[in-house]
């Protein structure tokens, strides 16, 4: 599991669909984040999101460890409570990357953007994200 699991291509009807996503959320003003939460099931393991679109991947077990440890799942598709706790914590230490990257006017792909991201779509985001606890 350490290597993890073949990335699934989009397929043309599901990319259709977040093209349409991604313009509703921009008509309304925000910027939409895709997040790939960690699976082990091949056909959820989407890579070839839209350009354009940020994405926060947790899909990846080298990186994310602790989100394939079989102890914090329900089951095969689910984390169970300590999984989500572990979870949500990466989350918004992404959300805080984010916009401390967005505040210092430096923009990487390494921080879960896409090489073509604007600026000013964090604006959106509030403030007080650079109080939760860091990741440890």
């Amino acid at each position: 599991m350490k290597k993890g699991i073949a990335p699934a291509p989009v397929r043309p009807v599901f990319r259709e669909a977040l093209h349409d996503l991604i313009a509703d959320v921009r008509r309304a003003g925000a910027e939409p984040i895709f997040v790939i939460a960690p699976t082990i099931n091949a056909a959820e393991n989407f890579t070839e999101i839209p350009d354009g679109a940020a994405v926060f991947a947790l899909n990846d077990p080298a990186q994310y460890p602790e989100l394939f440890n079989p102890e914090k799942h329900y089951d095969a598709w689910h984390l169970n409570e300590k999984g989500a706790v572990d979870f949500t914590a990466i989350l918004a230490q992404k959300f805080v990357e984010r916009r401390k990257a967005h505040e210092s006017g430096q923009l990487s792909p390494r921080d879960g953007l896409p090489a073509g991201f604007r600026r000013g779509i964090l604006r959106h985001l509030p403030r007080h994200s650079e109080a939760l606890p860091s990741r440890t």
